[in-house]
């Protein structure tokens, strides 16, 4: 059973009990907001912490603030594009470390705008979901080796999606809608977090996904003109950005029986939608994203 803290509860009030001194933690899209408090929290407590980010200048200027509160913190910037598999490959074969103990799929995005990745996803879903599938698949021996926690952000906006028809997933620019992608990867998140247990629990590995909180006050609207006009407009009613990883520490100190494969909100273990509890499209997922990937290490030879 978990510690019981309430949905407004801080990282630093998550972690406050914990040691994870000699523990290496990676943190996707950390220079700001929930990232960037799970790695001033993370390092408070002792964690060497790799802050995944795509601009250096931005994470290094998010190292020399959590340093100016945080002298002794073990940190370092290694830049990832997620939209980007040639990227996710120099990032992983850059890493100095031996083992990963922590892994928090933390960054995302959402835009009105149609794009795809250099791979030929629909962005949202091909950072979302596809760049962090391979991050996974690539790192896999040294979360193993480390019996890692994997902690992956998902979104209420998972229960906001009718179906995953894979045979049209990621979307085409005709059928594009920003909220329909963000909560079609938003529920990929949660059944990637669900299959990976199944598959690797028996092998060290627990892992969860989470839900950071309603409206959470980052930069993370400004994807689109509406999302920045509604973070606006409802940021008195919002939750800090500190109280918003709150959920993401919780899930990766709690103990593993009561971690493993589960969904949690606002620091509580949380039914996730049906479609997310569907196992055999868990699995079809799983299958369609490693045929993705191979045709990528094909087209590349």
């Amino acid at each position: 059973m978990g510690k019981q803290f309430g949905s407004r509860a801080t990282a630093d009030e998550v972690l406050k009990d914990f040691d994870f001194t000699g523990k290496n933690a990676i943190i996707t899209g950390a220079n700001s907001g929930i990232g960037f408090e799970s790695a001033k929290a993370l390092a408070k407590v002792g964690a060497h912490v790799i802050l995944a980010c795509r601009s250096a200048s931005k994470a290094n200027e998010a190292i020399d603030k959590i340093r100016a509160e945080v002298p002794n913190a073990s940190l370092e910037f290694m830049a990832l594009d997620l939209a980007s598999f040639p990227s996710i490959e120099k990032f992983t074969k850059a890493l100095k470390i031996d083992q990963v103990d922590l892994f928090i799929q933390n960054a995302g995005i959402i835009t009105d705008a149609y794009n795809t990745t250099p791979q030929g996803h629909e962005m949202t879903a091909g950072v979302n979901h596809f760049g962090h599938f391979y991050l996974t698949k690539l790192l896999m021996p040294l979360l193993l080796k480390g019996k890692a926690r994997v902690v992956v952000l998902s979104s209420e906006s998972h229960r906001q999606t009718l179906g995953l028809n894979l045979k049209k997933w990621p979307q085409s620019e005709k059928d594009f809608g920003f909220n329909s992608s963000y909560a079609k990867s938003k529920l990929a998140n949660v059944l990637f977090a669900t299959e990976l247990q199944r598959r690797y629990g028996a092998q060290g590995l627990t892992v969860a996904s989470c839900h950071p909180g309603n409206m959470v006050t980052t930069n993370f609207g400004e994807g689109t003109a509406l999302t920045k006009v509604l973070f606006k407009l409802i940021s008195p009613f919002t939750k800090t950005p500190a109280q918003g990883a709150s959920t993401s520490m919780y899930c990766a100190s709690q103990p593993d029986s009561f971690v493993a494969g589960n969904y949690f909100s606002g620091n509580e273990k949380t039914t996730p939608s049906f479609l997310a509890r569907n196992k055999k499209l868990a699995v079809e997922l799983w299958d369609y994203s490693e045929s993705e990937v191979a045709k990528y290490l094909k087209q590349r030879k």
